[in-house]
């Protein structure tokens, strides 16, 4: 695979840092689930400044809103992406 044209959709099961680290010393962009455990609870945290904040409202589909953000996991820099329905 070519990680300059190829992304990874995943299971949450392969959310780890030792592997999310070296998939991005590989350059692999990925796209999973994120699992509860994951980053010293980050996805607790993102939940509660979604449940908290305000969420923008999607452009591609009626009534969805979205919640973009950036945190750090493992010293990286990750994309995080809430949405609801």
């Amino acid at each position: 695979m070519d990680p300059d044209i190829t992304t990874l959709a995943a299971d949450c099961k392969i959310v780890t840092g030792p592997l999310v680290k070296l998939m991005l010393e590989k350059g692999f962009g990925f796209v999973a689930k994120c699992p509860d455990n994951f980053g010293k609870k980050v996805r607790s945290k993102i939940v509660e400044s979604v449940r908290t904040g305000t969420m923008d409202p999607s452009l591609v589909r009626d009534g969805w809103e979205l919640y973009d953000t950036d945190a750090e996991v493992e010293g990286k820099m990750l994309r995080f992406v809430a949405f609801r329905t």
